[in-house]
């Protein structure tokens, strides 16, 4: 069925507007994914030419990894050196060298890795960790705290950090409590089931809890006396809540007498950050419930969003004060902060945050101009792209590829491609990008990549 679907397109490709190659392309991708390199390796004198023989030419090195061709690997990262294809290949070849614990070579490649996964980010540990480096282990430790199952590499890690005293048994209720947040029911129940205090009877309990949450939580014998049985209960809550957040209040403000204020705080807050997605008019009133439960950057978004519904300018600006530094340097929480320390007059401190992002081009940055008035800052320059802007476009590697794949009708494979090549641009090579790619009717990237500008538009 691939290959008759492969057929298909390739055949689609040469009746309409398919460059020399393209049906090669095509051949080779459907080959790859079959694991048949030999019929891979048959359509490279095909591609000499192509934009995507970078692809290619990965499939059949990443094949071979194994055999740690180093030489070669080396070649092809020289030759593409800065484009998301070397950048693909060097995590695959990192991955390589540290599951096989090769130290030195893994260290040498990895300064040049753009954006590392979790399970490089573990070899990266222990790499460092193998060194004597001691601080690495301090630096992982946040790795651990997600309701996600993480690679085997961080097993180690993970285990290394327990027996050292960095994760203690209350990191591990904090990170069962994630994953059962996160609706991961299995990674709650192998991290709970670890403590000795846990019992068979709770995995019968967690059963009905995934089963039938609100039966398990209206049963006259609902168990709450020890921990387990407590993130148990939490757990079904939460499950209530993302539907039916006032289902989930109803039920809560029946039972939640039998919990410590600590759970309860919680419980207000899984029940507050479902109401503010869901627009809920006492969402608001939910957070006062939930105290001092700490809440991550997507709940803070959640519950500034509510706050600017109703216009509570103290709930906005506290929201956005306890985001991560990275969450509070975008456009949209910096305007917003700006505005919510104008509405509790603070208007000195707003003042300066307002000039600052009124020079940026995209949407908050014109809402902030606006509130400044026309008096203050110089607008931003019309800048018209040459035909030399958008030629030299054209010829790099980056966009041709994203505008091959494109042609392809691979939409994914193209927005990585021109994500990746966009990234480090200045302005000048931002607008002549988004005429190419208006040009080629890819009308969302072009304007994406136009208002990524800072001066210019």
């Amino acid at each position: 069925m691939r290959r008759l679907l492969a057929a298909l397109l390739g055949l689609l490709v040469t009746a309409s507007w398919a460059a020399p190659g393209d049906e090669a392309f095509m051949e080779a991708r459907d080959a790859a994914q079959r694991n048949r390199m030999d019929l891979v390796a048959r359509q490279v004198p095909e591609l000499r030419a192509h934009p995507l023989l970078p692809y290619v030419e990965q499939w059949l090195l990443r094949a071979r990894l194994s055999e740690l061709p180093q030489d070669e690997v080396e070649d092809f990262l020289g030759r593409y050196q800065g484009q998301l294809v070397a950048n693909r290949l060097r995590a695959e070849w990192l991955r390589t060298l540290g599951r096989r614990k090769f130290w030195t070579a893994f260290d040498k490649d990895w300064p040049a890795l753009v954006d590392p996964d979790t399970e490089l980010q573990c070899l990266r540990t222990q790499s460092r960790w193998s060194k004597g480096e001691a601080q690495a282990l301090q630096e992982a430790r946040p790795l651990w705290f997600t309701g996600k199952e993480q690679p085997d590499a961080c097993t180690a890690v993970f285990d290394t950090l327990f027996s050292g005293g960095l994760l203690r048994e209350e990191d591990l209720w904090a990170r069962a409590r994630l994953a059962f947040q996160a609706g991961n029911a299995t990674l709650g129940r192998a991290l709970a089931s670890r403590f000795p205090s846990w019992a068979r009877a709770d995995d019968k309990r967690l059963d009905a809890a995934v089963k039938n949450p609100e039966r398990y939580l209206e049963a006259r014998g609902l168990s709450t006396k020890g921990r387990p049985s407590r993130e148990i209960a939490l757990f079904a809550l939460g499950r209530i809540a993302a539907s039916l957040p006032e289902a989930g209040a109803s039920t809560w403000r029946r039972i939640e007498g039998q919990f410590p204020r600590e759970d309860r705080e919680y419980g207000w807050g899984q029940i507050a950050v479902a109401g503010a997605r869901k627009h809920h008019p006492e969402a608001l009133d939910w957070f006062a419930k939930a105290g001092d439960t700490a809440f991550d950057d997507t709940q803070l978004e959640w519950k500034a969003r509510a706050g600017l519904r109703v216009q509570q300018w103290k709930t906005v600006l506290a929201s956005i004060d306890n985001m991560s530094a990275e969450m509070r340097e975008r456009a949209v929480w910096r305007y917003w902060r700006a505005r919510a320390l104008r509405e509790t007059g603070r208007t000195s401190e707003a003042m300066p945050i307002l000039a600052a992002l009124a020079s940026d081009p995209g949407f908050h940055g014109q809402l902030a101009a606006e509130d400044l008035g026309p008096t203050v800052g110089a607008a931003p320059t019309k800048y018209v792209p040459t035909e030399d802007d958008v030629r030299t476009a054209a010829q790099t590697p980056g966009f041709r590829r994203a505008l091959a794949f494109y042609r392809l009708g691979l939409r994914y494979e193209g927005n990585l491609e021109w994500i990746w090549t966009v990234r480090d641009l200045d302005d000048v090579q931002l607008l002549g990008a988004a005429e190419l790619a208006r040009r080629e009717g890819w009308y969302e990237r072009s304007i994406a990549t136009a208002d990524k500008t800072k001066r210019l538009i």
